[in-house]
């Protein structure tokens, strides 16, 4: 990770990849490395 992220005052990170058809989503607490990952599908109609 970049140092700047390093910081404690950072309670998770999120990832957000906003697609067509579905959304992928990522978190991670600051002080693990462990992550979730979790998909959200979407539909215009």
């Amino acid at each position: 990770m970049n140092s700047h992220l390093n910081n404690t005052n950072y309670k998770a990170f999120v990832g957000i990849d906003w697609a067509n058809d579905k959304h992928d989503l990522c978190i991670q607490g600051s002080f693990t490395s462990n992550r979730e990952f979790s998909v959200i599908n979407h539909n215009v109609n």
